[in-house]
């Protein structure tokens, strides 16, 4: 068995902030790609033995963009959002593999499976969020008097990469009753 799976999500200008109070500078647009393949071979060894292999492969690649991304955010609450939004600029990369083998086989009483699998998982990220600052203030009359209630911005590397390689093995064996066969 063979399937490959895709998907392809555009949203343009208005993926997030787009409750209405938000000026169309402060929206942004987003990008997600997800591209699977996953696969399975099931092999018969005589009438006692049978082995199943199974595997994967699959990548997610996820961007949003603010549509102003420059200078700081500006909130004045309960009225309007403009300018660069504090999260919104980002890119993602993610990537799965996996692989894994069962063998079953009838002995006599016995019933013995043995397998293992193997699973590999990267990520790259880059999040720019907060890097342009917010303004937030409390009011009209607080904005044009240069009076902002808080200030947040964030700072340091913005850059993630990761990766991990994780194995697994089991051996059973299950003990019938009776050695009939019905």
């Amino acid at each position: 068995m063979l399937r490959y799976a895709f998907t392809n999500s555009r949203r343009p200008g208005d993926a997030f902030n787009t409750t209405g109070l938000e000026d169309a500078s402060a929206r942004g647009s987003s990008f997600t790609a997800d591209n699977a393949v996953v696969g399975s071979l099931v092999s018969a060894f005589g009438s006692d033995g049978i082995g199943d292999l199974r595997f994967q492969a699959a990548t997610r690649r996820a961007v949003s963009r603010t549509n102003d991304s420059t200078g700081p955010g500006i909130e004045i609450n309960g009225l309007v959002d403009f300018g660069r939004p504090f999260d919104g600029n980002s890119s993602r990369r993610e990537n799965h593999y996996q692989a894994s083998y069962t063998y079953l086989r009838t002995r006599g009483r016995h019933l013995w499976k043995v397998g293992g699998t193997v699973n590999h998982v990267s990520s790259r990220a880059t999040v720019l969020d907060g890097f342009g600052g917010l303004y937030r203030f409390g009011s009209l009359a607080d904005f044009f008097g240069g009076r902002p209630d808080s200030f947040r911005q964030a700072f340091g590397d913005s850059g993630t990469k990761f990766a991990v390689t994780s194995y697994g093995a089991f051996v059973q064996d299950h003990l019938s009753r009776c050695a009939c066969h019905c």
